[in-house]
Order: C-alpha cells, then structure tokens, then sequence
C-alpha cells in the first residue's frame, strides 16, 4: 500500500474515530483476531483489552481518568502505515480543522 491509498486509509480511519494516540503505555489482551478488508488489500487486526501499565509508564495510577485507565479496540497486528506517515496525516488533519 503507498501514496494516495495510504493517505486514504489514514483519513477515513481518523474520520471514523480509528486512531487514538494514547500517552501512556498499556499491557493488553487479544481477545478476538479478524481481517478486514481494504479495497484489494487485507488487514489483519486484533480486538484488544488495554489496561494502563503503571511500572512502565511512571506513573502510579493516581490520577489516571478512568476513560485512559482502561481502552477496548482494534489494533492492526503488524505495522500497515509508518508511524512518521501517521503523524504527520495526524498533524495535517489538526492544522485543517483550525480552519
């Protein structure tokens, strides 16, 4: 997948909510496996339960908001854009909606 795919794989996965950028790092479980399919290219990815991870993420939990403490969602099982492409698609949607 490159180029112009990509870039709208990244817009309709944010465009539907897809992409959250978590600050801190969690410990998850798999608890299904599915791949979906992007027009002739499949994805596979993994429904995971995310609990914060206080050890490594310096943190004691104190403080934590209960909707970060805890996440549900799918994640793709192996990189399918770079995470440079991602930010900066990120960054370029920040910079049109303050317009």
């Amino acid at each position: 997948m490159e180029g112009i795919e990509q870039r709208k794989l990244v817009a309709d996965l944010s465009v539907y909510g897809c992409i959250e950028q978590l600050k801190y790092l969690y410990r998850g479980v798999i608890v299904a496996i599915q791949d979906f399919d992007y027009g002739e290219t499949k994805v596979a990815f993994c429904r995971m339960r995310l609990t914060i991870d206080t050890e490594f993420s310096g943190t004691s939990g104190d403080g934590v908001p209960a909707s970060l403490a805890q996440k549900e969602g799918w994640v793709a099982r192996k990189d399918i854009l770079s995470r440079e492409f991602v930010e900066k698609a990120m960054a370029l949607e920040r910079e049109q909606k303050k317009h």
